[in-house]
């Protein structure tokens, strides 16, 4: 059968379907090719067969890699604190707290932020605020032993920040609900302070109450939040509508009391000043009085001091009229008291007559 022309095999029979090209069976044993293998036939190379495939692969494990190793990198922002988290099993590295920047963190590996910056809570009606008002309770009133203390609402805003340092140890404790934690702090250290003063005192010394619920709180965050509170305000603080209204009108009454006290001040101010000016007055009276009772006194002795000259003169002149005229000391006196009487200051006025009894009756003067 062998010889039959019929049953003779295909020249390719008993070789292999993918029999690589460089086919030993088919190697001219004179052929120096020497730049396939030695045991092959010269034919095209794996790489020049390939080209494409082994190109496309390479571009694509290129383009993969660019894709994990831009996965790979997390971005913390200027103003927050980064804890690193594993993506596959979901653990938090709280070791190191990452500074603001960008971190290489491996694929699936992403950033659990804080903020850096002061973050401010309130607590009042506002619709941006935090959470609503706080419930609590003063002191009791020393005024009424019976009193229990007065409801109080109470309105306020706080501020708090992170160091780097405590990041990890915040979320270690409560995770990424921290401040939900902070309010619960914050309610605690208000209304306990809240209790250590009676009602009026929530009028007289606000910023005193307002400065003690600053350092509760401080304390209480510190201690047990593990981040710094950086200020408080005491916005608002709610009594009773009952309670205000009595309060109110008592603040009047007082307000009433130191008004009238000012105007008393007032009163005895006006007062004094009266007092001093009439003493003042009194002393410029003395002071006239004085310079008119000296002046009149230096009137006086002047005009004594002039009488006493005019007179001095007059006898001096009747003295050298008497001696010129040769009159004895009676005709002299004669002669004065007649001149006294006929002069223009004398009783009997000018132009009268009059007769004088004297020793010579028959002189008349005119």
């Amino acid at each position: 059968m062998a010889g039959y022309p019929g049953n003779a095999a295909p020249a390719d029979e008993g070789r292999p379907l993918f029999q690589n090209a460089y086919d030993p069976g088919q190697r001219d044993d004179d052929d120096d090719n020497c730049c396939g293998p030695p045991e092959y036939d010269s034919g095209p190379s794996f790489w020049e067969e390939n080209r494409a495939c082994l190109i496309c692969t390479a571009v694509i494990l290129t383009i993969i890699s660019v894709i994990l190793l831009a996965f790979s990198f997390d971005v913390v922002k200027p103003t927050e604190y980064g804890l690193l988290q594993n993506g596959w099993t979901q653990w938090v590295y709280t070791d190191y707290v990452y500074p603001p920047g960008r971190h290489f963190v491996w694929f699936r590996n992403f950033f659990i932020t804080v903020p850096a910056y002061r973050v401010n809570v309130e607590f009042s009606t506002a619709a941006t605020a935090n959470s609503p008002p706080v419930p609590g309770r003063t002191g009791r009133d020393l005024s009424d032993p019976d009193s229990g203390g007065q409801p109080v609402t109470l309105s306020f805003s706080f501020q708090y920040q992170f160091k780097q340092n405590d990041v990890g140890k915040v979320y270690t404790e409560f995770a990424e609900q921290y401040e939900a934690r902070y309010l619960l702090f914050a309610r605690m250290a208000v209304s306990d302070v809240a209790q250590e003063f009676t009602p009026n005192k929530f009028w007289s010394e606000r910023s005193k109450i307002a400065a003690k619920m600053f350092e509760a709180l401080k304390v209480m965050l510190r201690d047990k939040g593990h981040c710094d509170v950086t200020g408080f305000q005491l916005l608002q603080v709610d009594f009773p509508t009952k309670y205000e209204d009595m309060i109110t009108d008592i603040q009047l009454q007082v307000q009433y009391k130191l008004t009238s006290e000012y105007q008393q001040q007032v009163t005895n101010v006006m007062k004094n000043i009266d007092v001093l000016t009439a003493m003042a007055n009194a002393e410029i009276t003395e002071v006239n009085a004085d310079a008119q009772a000296k002046a009149s006194l230096m009137v006086n002795q002047a005009t004594v001091e002039g009488f006493k000259l005019e007179q001095a003169a007059k006898a001096k002149s009747y003295a050298s009229m008497q001696k010129d005229l040769g009159l004895t000391n009676q005709e002299m006196l004669e002669y004065v008291k007649i001149k006294s009487l006929t002069s223009a200051r004398g009783g009997l006025g000018t132009g009268s007559k009059t007769v004088l009894g004297t020793s010579q009756p028959s002189l008349v003067f005119s």
